[in-house]
């Protein structure tokens, strides 16, 4: 097992990237299109999941300076 530590930039980092590919899969569409599209509307599904995850480990992240992520 290998251990890696994020700080708080690296996981704003990613959401910054979750919202620019959200925004890439939407240019193009209006609402009924979008509703059609389920691999698109899982991709932005996705993407919001990302945003979710890391916003929640960067507010723990402010009483603890750092996470410990394990990796596999």
């Amino acid at each position: 097992m290998k251990s890696s530590y994020r700080s708080n930039l690296h996981f704003l980092e990613d959401i910054q990237l979750a919202m620019s590919r959200i925004s890439e899969y939407l240019v193009s569409y209006d609402l009924k299109e979008f509703k059609k599209d389920h691999k698109t509307v899982d991709a932005v599904i996705r993407n919001f999941e990302i945003i979710s995850e890391a916003s929640i480990i960067q507010k723990s992240n402010r009483t603890n300076k750092k996470i410990k992520l394990t990796i596999l």
